[in-house]
């Protein structure tokens, strides 16, 4: 009786093993195969998300495209209302920008890959000037790896893009436009820059229309006066109306102080200490000094 009940038990054991194993089976291959569909997913050959992401903000910093911009010129990879690097850029921070509801003023919206790669498409074709990514290319995979990366909530507010609708009435004050343009413009057009430095030659209606993405202005002959790619404008919430104002102050006045060229060297004057010594040779006892203090002679003297 006893040798039966054992030999129920050893087989019903058996039996157990035999499940476990199966089951663990079908875990390694579900998990293997997950990771190739990973691979295979995102067509760079990266699986981890990490060594993706670190991709992913190399392409950021890179500049590329037929206009050579890259990423970091326009938009800042950290949350600006805690750091500041110096530099106001024309577009949003892409911090949290995968915890947005929607992009560009709602043209996409919803969660996921698709809605974000298409905003980042946008900024490709419009600037960069070069074909859209498919969402299977190594370097849009490797770009929203990094945005996830500096995205750490679940939830952000959408950013909004006003576009001017006309040019600042106001008066600037060329000091303070002069900072702002240090901050705003200098980071691309500078010595060593995806664009020259600044010459201060054009009509500053020419540097509104491209600050502000404006209609750009046409000569006496009815020719565009506009050489230059197309630059990502500043809208009213990243420059208000006064600020632009500012530069533009900056501006005509750096126009006006190299239109008169180089300032010539004027001769120093004579020495006003030396013109009001006297050194006159003195007669024989002329140098006998008189007291400061000495009263003038009485009669009584």
């Amino acid at each position: 009786m006893m040798g039966a009940q054992r030999a129920l038990w050893e087989e019903g054991l058996a039996q157990r093993i035999t499940v476990a194993c199966c089951v663990l089976g079908i875990i390694l291959v579900l998990a293997a195969f997950m990771a190739l569909s990973s691979q295979a997913g995102n067509g760079t050959g990266l699986t981890d998300e990490a060594e993706l992401a670190l991709a992913g903000k190399g392409y950021y910093y890179r500049a590329w495209g037929v206009n050579n911009y890259s990423c970091i010129y326009c938009h800042a990879n950290f949350d600006e209302d805690k750091l500041d690097d110096g530099y106001w850029r024309p577009g949003s921070s892409l911090w949290n920008s995968v915890a947005r509801p929607s992009y560009y003023n709602e043209a996409y919206s919803g969660k996921g890959d698709i809605p974000l790669a298409r905003s980042v498409n946008t900024c490709v074709v419009a600037f960069l000037q070069t074909d859209a990514l498919k969402l299977s290319d190594e370097r849009m995979q490797a770009l929203l790896a990094y945005l996830r990366s500096i995205s750490p909530d679940d939830i952000a507010p959408p950013v909004i893009i006003t576009r001017a609708a006309k040019s600042p009435e106001m008066d600037g004050d060329p000091r303070k436009g002069e900072k702002l343009f240090a901050a705003s413009c200098v980071l691309c057009h500078r010595d060593k820059g995806i664009f020259p430095e600044l010459n201060f030659e054009a009509d500053n209606t020419l540097v509104l229309a491209k600050i502000r993405d404006m209609k750009v202005p046409e000569d006496a002959q009815g020719e565009l006066r506009d050489n230059y790619p197309p630059m990502p404008f500043f809208s009213m919430e990243r420059l208000s109306d006064q600020q632009v104002a500012d530069i533009l102050a900056h501006w005509d006045y750096m126009k006006f102080t190299r239109a008169q060229g180089p300032r010539e060297e004027v001769e120093p004057e004579e020495n006003i200490v030396e013109m009001l010594t006297d050194t006159t040779p003195t007669k024989a006892g002329d140098d006998e000094e008189t007291p400061a203090d000495s009263e003038p002679a009485t009669k009584d003297d």
